[in-house]
């Protein structure tokens, strides 16, 4: 019965399917596979612990190479489900990289106004020509100075009294609008609900429930819209890019600060949330992707997009 629990194991199947097939228990399916080949020592399976973005990927590796997932997932000591979702986080990662290539021989030189290059050597856009910037930067420290260089930018390429929104985290929220500040004028913090659930924050044993949005402008300030909401809420998207925003959080402030008919910039494009909000919403869009990978992705996801809407 131990033959037949891996073969099943190995076509994909979770540790609970394999019980139900074989008319045991879950737990007598995970005690079936506990020895991990990393320490030759049991080990008992934790939905607690999780796995960074490389582990997933390179257990999946390991799965479509014809590895055991019960195995593998007693080499990185988590649950045989966990395995079970970064193979298919793998599997559906190849689709879209295929995709994204079957896009980029379509189009061929067009790119979509997403631009496979860094921002601040850009030579695409004028001054004075974009009615929004919507961006989400890296959060992590060493990339802080970001926002400043992101201002800069904004200052030169936004109308007068056009906004720039990105996205922050809160431990680096004092130099972010320091940095900031240095070019552009404080308007508000905007807010974003997290829809998973509360982060713990061990430092201060806080549960946070929002994420900032930074919102500067070019002055002088010109109030043209209509009254809404500084808090918006999306569901987690993250089928585009590890960090991806949800799509209906970019359309929510796009569809209130950027004029109809408007043009959006995103200086860190990503898989392409911006692009596709700002489309569905009538605005247009120029973004920039430095990696052109992910560019190519953010490029198919808009093509589709825009083949849908035809």
């Amino acid at each position: 019965m131990k033959a037949t629990a891996e073969l099943l194991l190995a076509e994909g199947k979770t540790q609970l399917q394999v019980g139900k097939l074989l008319g045991v228990l879950q737990q007598r399916v995970a005690e079936w596979f506990i020895s991990s080949t990393e320490t030759g020592k049991a080990y008992k399976p934790d939905a607690r612990v999780k796995m960074y973005p490389d582990q997933q990927e390179a257990a999946a590796v390991r799965v479509e190479a014809g590895e055991n997932q019960a195995q593998v997932a007693a080499d990185y000591k988590v649950t045989q489900q966990t395995i079970s979702a970064a193979v298919r986080k793998h599997r559906k990662k190849a689709e879209k990289l295929a995709r994204a290539a079957e896009v980029a021989a379509v189009i061929g030189d067009d790119d979509l106004g997403i631009h496979a290059v860094d921002f601040r050597q850009q030579g695409v856009i004028g001054p004075d020509t974009m009615d929004m910037i919507f961006t989400d930067p890296p959060y992590d420290e060493a990339s802080v100075p970001l926002y400043g260089e992101l201002a800069k930018f904004a200052s030169g390429v936004l109308v007068p009294g056009g906004w720039c929104l990105a996205y922050c985290g809160q431990f680096h929220l004092p130099a972010v609008l320091g940095l900031m500040a240095e070019h552009l004028e404080y308007g508000w913090t905007f807010a974003i609900s997290h829809s998973g659930g509360d982060q713990r924050i061990h430092k201060y044993e806080l549960r946070n429930g929002w994420k900032p949005i930074v919102g500067f402008y070019r002055p002088p300030l010109n109030v043209w819209w209509q009254a809404f909401r500084d808090l918006a809420t999306g569901k987690r998207e993250k089928d585009e890019h590890e960090w991806q925003q949800a799509e209906a959080e970019a359309a929510h402030y796009i569809g209130a600060l950027c004029r109809p008919a408007g043009v959006v910039c995103d200086p860190f494009c990503g898989g392409g949330t911006t692009p596709v909000a700002a489309s569905r919403l009538g605005r247009g869009c120029v973004a920039f992707e430095i990696e052109v990978e992910k560019a190519e992705a953010a490029r198919s996801r808009l093509y589709d997009l825009n083949v849908q809407t035809a």
